[in-house]
């Protein structure tokens, strides 16, 4: 049997490279820094052209498909809401993951490949790993050091909540008017409200007797004296809001309609767990990539080509890179010569996603 593909990094697009790879009868195994599944109560949006590839190597129809992952309406066709940690849920059947294995150390082969050490003591070493593991990548930053994130000059705050069904109805259900986002603006703020687990009523279960929701509060940043604008805060610094958060978003509240008045609740809103995004950007140089890709260290998803979470489309790039690697590697023959060809497959469409996903945030902030 052959020796499994190490991938490092258990996110959306490493679980579809493995899934692809497993419908091909080619082993892999999935090496992820955290410790268990994270819970990932959020809502992605899923585009056709990415999800519909997906569909006969989960081996299920579109109709079963958003069953499994949307977050309220199952049925009908085209993009849709979907609830990220039950895609990755789906995704994780059948394959190998090793969680608790973070990247240590990397040490290049001898002979091609690389030799990883994890954080839980364990080791491997292979003539072709791919690095999976996201805007933080460990490994694009122990082979790459001097490629770093760029934030884009973004103010964005987000948070979650359970409201109750009588709540939602009263106060979200009628501007929603059964879409599951809802969008305005007020003072030079985005504001966004989003549905992002309302199951729909079954015969055999008991309705729901709450949603889940999150919001959005984002803006451009205002310079230099901006205190909710911190590019170069650690990521340890996400779960810390300012004080000046909760002061702008009082100032609003007075022209605030439901249901924006109930979710942005500055007495509620201390109450609760609030994460600062930094809007982040990955460019690698390409000549950096085929190098390491020829010596079989080649790279998907947010470690090489992240968008923003704004404006970005990351989990539908994600799938694509999955799928279309999982070919790559299955046509592949002996006397291809080293594997950097991956590149020139996919450089392209990476760079026009990254300048897409900055153009469309600066249009969703602009003249406010």
């Amino acid at each position: 049997m052959p020796t499994p593909l190490p991938i490092v990094g258990a996110g959306i697009s490493g679980l579809t490279l493995s899934r692809a790879l497993r419908h091909l009868n080619i082993p892999s195994t999935l090496y992820e820094k955290s410790p268990s599944p994270p819970p990932h109560n959020y809502a992605i949006t899923l585009c056709p052209t990415s999800y519909t590839p997906l569909l006969p190597i989960l081996g299920i129809d579109e109709r079963a498909f958003r069953a499994r992952v949307a977050v309220d309406r199952r049925d009908g066709s085209g993009e849709f809401r979907a609830h990220r940690g039950r895609l990755e849920e789906l995704l994780r059947e059948g394959v190998d993951v090793r969680w608790g294995c973070g990247v240590e150390a990397v040490v290049e082969g001898g002979e091609g490949g690389v030799k990883l050490r994890f954080s839980n003591g364990g080791n491997v070493q292979s003539n072709m790993v791919v690095g999976a593991d996201g805007v933080h990548s460990a490994l694009r930053t122990a082979l790459m050091p001097g490629v770093h994130p760029a934030v884009l000059p973004f103010v964005a705050f987000n948070g979650r909540r359970r409201v109750s069904r009588e709540l939602f109805q009263e106060r979200y259900a009628p501007a929603l008017r059964g879409a599951n986002v809802l969008e305005s603006s007020l003072g030079g703020v985005k504001l966004q409200v989003h549905v992002t687990d309302n199951p729909p009523p079954s015969p055999s279960a008991k309705p729901s007797a709450s949603v889940g929701v999150s919001w959005i509060f984002s803006r451009a940043s205002r310079g230099a004296d901006d205190a909710l604008y911190a590019p170069h805060r650690p990521k340890a610094g996400a779960t810390e809001t300012p004080p000046a958060f909760f002061a702008e978003v009082q100032s609003l509240q007075e022209g605030l309609e439901q249901p924006f008045a109930d979710i942005f609740d500055v007495a509620k809103l201390r109450r609760e767990r609030i994460l600062s995004w930094l809007m982040r950007t990955v460019r690698v140089p390409v000549g950096e990539l085929r190098a390491w890709g020829e010596k079989g260290v080649l790279f998907v998803g947010d470690a090489v080509h992240a968008q923003p979470i704004l404006g970005g489309g990351g989990a539908n790039a994600a799938i694509a890179d999955g799928l279309k690697m999982a070919e790559f590697i299955a046509g592949r023959k002996d006397g291809d010569g080293g594997w950097a060809g991956w590149y020139d497959a996919r450089y392209a469409e990476w760079e026009r996603g990254v300048e897409g996903s900055e153009r469309r945030i600066g249009e969703m902030h602009a003249k406010l």
